[in-house]
């Protein structure tokens, strides 16, 4: 766009993409990613939108490397109007040493009214540098974009104030400044040593960016979740189940201490039900802390008396050994605790970790992870950030 300092692209972008600070290249062309991670980007970008003109990528492609300079600049703005992508960072000039802690002070350097989180490890971005903000807002605003990548932790701390991108990342968020954002990872952190696994994730999110830049809402699935029925609900659940006879049947159970303290299931994409047992223990620091159920609004040991947890049991049971197609996410871990209390579900038939990583061997295989890869959910991992004490291994 003509007249936007340190931007490329078109002037109605559907996606942009925001770095952290220029670098060298960055830094002698005014332009954003065009150095070593940058040229990297561009590779991941041609796997990404492979269907965008792909003989304008591979042209520019040919020209990366360090013999050929910045040439390859003008092919690249070329494809990013093909493609609807515009490209920024949240500050347009390069650190010292490339080394963002350069721009960063302690709490009491920027004293105690300043509005914004730490940016680097308890180091908050100088007053001085803050101006790039507003000018990252009002670059936002005037390009109007469906959805904002944000790439690496400063890009999520300018965008959403917050940092923590292995956990937030692949998950569309809204900006308090009231756009759409996407985390994920900065191209340079793939060139660290040990980090270049994390590039097919990169892949995986910019797919999932093409498809969230459709619209610029947020928009999530609708569930029907009955959340710690009563008796008489879970029955009337599990007996509407197994007339059904739906396609598959989700299980999922979590523990703590060696025992089950919920389990849930999900007869359809649209409807689940979690049952509560409790309590929920999990480890903090060198210490137990211990989540008790409630039940009418009060907290409880067990949810379920003595005589109802019995028939709790046999419901249970009934369900998974009536011939219902079980899928499962880590069954084997499951299935040990299920056996123990005497269910031997009897067709289990499908693992989503087991499927995720026999395609995919190369990603990670929990959860929350293939949630973030396959769903439009939120990361329910980050409203509930403790674990059991149990090991659960589907990392």
């Amino acid at each position: 766009m003509q007249g936007m300092y340190g931007y490329s692209g078109p002037n109605n972008p559907k996606i942009l993409l925001v770095g952290e600070a220029w670098g060298a290249d960055e830094e002698k062309a005014k332009k954003p990613f065009v150095g070593v991670s940058g040229q990297e980007l561009w590779r991941i970008l041609g796997q990404a939108f492979s269907e965008v003109r792909p003989d304008l990528h591979s042209w520019a492609a040919d020209l990366c490397g360090p013999q050929w300079g910045l040439s390859w600049i003008p092919r690249r703005d070329a494809w990013l109007d093909a493609a609807s992508i515009g490209m920024t960072n949240v500050l347009n000039e390069r650190p010292p040493g490339n080394k963002l802690e350069a721009f960063c002070g302690s709490r009491i350097e920027v004293g105690k009214d300043y509005p914004y989180s730490a940016m680097i490890q308890a180091k908050y971005l100088l007053p001085k540098y803050l101006h790039h903000l507003d000018r990252l807002k009002n670059e936002i605003q005037t390009l109007k974009p469906n959805l904002v990548v944000a790439m690496g932790n400063a890009a999520c701390w300018g965008l959403l104030n917050t940092t923590g991108i292995t956990s937030i990342r692949g998950t569309t968020v809204l900006s308090p400044l009231g756009f759409k954002v996407l985390p994920t990872f900065h191209p340079a952190s793939l060139l660290y040593e040990g980090q270049w696994s994390n590039r097919p994730i990169v892949i995986a999110d910019l797919m999932k960016a093409s498809r969230e830049a459709a619209f610029p809402e947020i928009r999530r699935p609708q569930r029907r979740i009955l959340v710690s029925p009563e008796l008489d609900e879970l029955r009337d659940w599990i007996e509407e189940t197994i007339a059904m006879r739906p396609w598959r049947l989700a299980v999922d159970v979590e523990t703590a201490g060696g025992m089950i303290d919920t389990i849930g299931f999900a007869r359809s994409p649209s409807e689940a039900i979690v049952v509560p047992f409790g309590p929920h223990r999990y480890r903090r620091g060198q210490n137990f802390v211990v989540i008790r159920p409630k039940r009418n609004g009060e907290e409880v040991t067990n949810y379920w008396s003595f005589e109802e947890e019995v028939q709790v049991w046999t419901l249970i049971k009934r369900l998974l050994e009536s011939g219902l197609n079980l899928v499962f996410q880590n069954g084997v871990y499951d299935l040990q605790y299920l056996i123990r209390m005497g269910i031997k579900p009897n067709l289990c038939s499908d693992d989503t970790m087991l499927a995720w990583h026999s395609l995919f061997p190369e990603m990670r295989k929990s959860l929350g992870f293939i949630a973030s890869i396959l769903t439009d959910e939120s990361a329910w991992k980050e409203l509930n950030k403790h674990k059991a004490d149990t090991a659960r291994r589907e990392k």
